[in-house]
């Protein structure tokens, strides 16, 4: 998938690092990576370990698909 400036996304392998696309990218060895801006830093993360995120989630749809990285991250959502 293709993403672009400001496009909102989710690291497969952290659920619970959610940040928007910054325009750059960076490809190796026909493998792109995207630069994320999760608030606190900036991150390269590879395009297959990118998901998009739909503007509105509550925290049931979350629990439904799955997306919490663990435990502590469930709890903190939920309190």
């Amino acid at each position: 998938m293709t993403y672009v400036i400001n496009d909102r996304v989710r690291v497969r392998t952290a659920p619970e690092k959610e940040g928007r696309v910054t325009g750059k990218v960076r490809e190796r060895a026909g493998r792109k990576r995207y630069q994320v801006d999760f608030g606190s830093c900036q991150e390269y993360v590879l395009e297959s370990n990118l998901e998009s995120v739909p503007e509105l989630l509550d925290v049931y749809d979350l629990l439904e698909a799955g997306h919490y990285g663990g435990v502590v991250n469930l709890r903190t959502a939920i309190t």
